[in-house]
């Protein structure tokens, strides 16, 4: 059975261009149709040969898996066989090019959609490319304001560095300078602020009434003051009397002769000791806070300083560590 090349359906009998009768009818006068400018310059050409091209054309678009009229072509021979034998007249030029060019039409689309998601594609690849070129420039700005960054950062670092050395120094100076100062100096603990001792109103005709029972009457004063708040608690004890020297060595004698105190009966209750920085003081009062406690903890031990040495049951136990002007 025939088909109609145009809705590829199968029919008895087909018109001129193997049509259908109602695909003919909707055709109108084909004879009349010349595409592409292309004029038939001969009518009555040899209608076996027409075919032939036509189904080789056909073939081929066939192995392509093209679709004719919608209908994927599978078997070559559902493509009618067009000759003059079977046709009342012979097929003319016009309309051998009117069914080429129904052939090729389904091409052209295809063609023309691939154009256009080409076109979309290039479209979209390029806004791909220019936000990538965004995405890099805020990268570049990023890298270098964390450049900038940096460099400040290691320049204040630098400056830093400099400044604790120059504080260092600073502070080892003045750690220097009164640690020179204070071994010029002893602390007087014991002493009455409101009480004279015998003839002795003052501070300073206290410590000159305590160097003549030392034996010390060679010895020069430079100045003495108190320290500390006057509010010294519920016991009201009297604040610490620093005393300043003129030499370091008249400091040493005194220092070296206040054990002798303890037996002047109204000088018994007065201590002398050494005029300690803050850092001396803390690391003493760690020692002996350390030996309330190992005594409170071990009743049935003996728990002593010597020379600021902690022990326990002559054990040594901890040491005094005096501090260093590393800062």
């Amino acid at each position: 059975m025939p088909f109609c090349v145009n809705c590829a359906k199968g029919q008895k009998q087909l018109n001129v261009g193997n049509l259908c009768k109602k695909c003919f009818s909707e055709r109108g006068d084909i004879n009349n149709v010349e595409l592409h400018n292309i004029k038939s310059s001969d009518d009555n050409s040899n209608s076996d040969g027409m075919n032939e091209y036509l189904r080789q054309s056909l073939e081929d678009e066939q192995n392509k898996n093209l679709s004719i009229a919608g209908v994927q072509i599978s078997d070559i021979d559902q493509i009618p066989n067009i000759s003059s034998n079977s046709l009342n007249q012979p097929i003319t030029t016009g309309i051998m090019l009117k069914i080429i060019a129904d052939v090729i039409k389904p091409i052209h689309e295809k063609l023309n959609d691939h154009e256009r998601r080409i076109a979309t594609l290039e479209g979209s690849n390029k806004s791909t490319v220019n936000a990538v070129g965004k995405v890099e420039k805020e990268v570049k700005d990023v890298k270098d304001k964390l450049t900038i960054s940096e460099t400040k950062i290691r320049h204040l670092e630098t400056n830093n560095e400099k400044l604790k050395t120059i504080v260092s120094k600073q502070q080892r100076k003045i750690f220097s300078q009164d640690k020179n100062v204070r071994l010029k100096n002893l602390v007087f603990a014991g002493l009455s602020e409101t009480e004279p001792i015998q003839d002795a109103i003052t501070d300073i005709e206290k410590i000159t009434l305590i160097l003549h029972a030392l034996e010390l009457n060679d010895v020069d004063v430079l100045s003495c003051r108190r320290t500390g708040n006057k509010d010294q608690g519920p016991e009201d004890r009297h604040r610490f009397l620093i005393v300043e020297f003129l030499r370091q060595g008249e400091r040493n004698k005194v220092k070296s002769a206040a054990n002798k105190l303890k037996d002047i009966p109204h000088l018994k209750n007065i201590r002398i000791k050494a005029d300690l920085t803050k850092s001396e003081r803390d690391e003493y009062k760690r020692i002996f806070d350390l030996k309330d406690t190992l005594a409170k903890e071990n009743p049935n031990k003996i728990v002593v300083i010597e020379k600021g040495t902690v022990k326990m049951d002559g054990i040594v136990v901890d040491k005094y560590k005096a501090p260093t002007m590393d800062f």
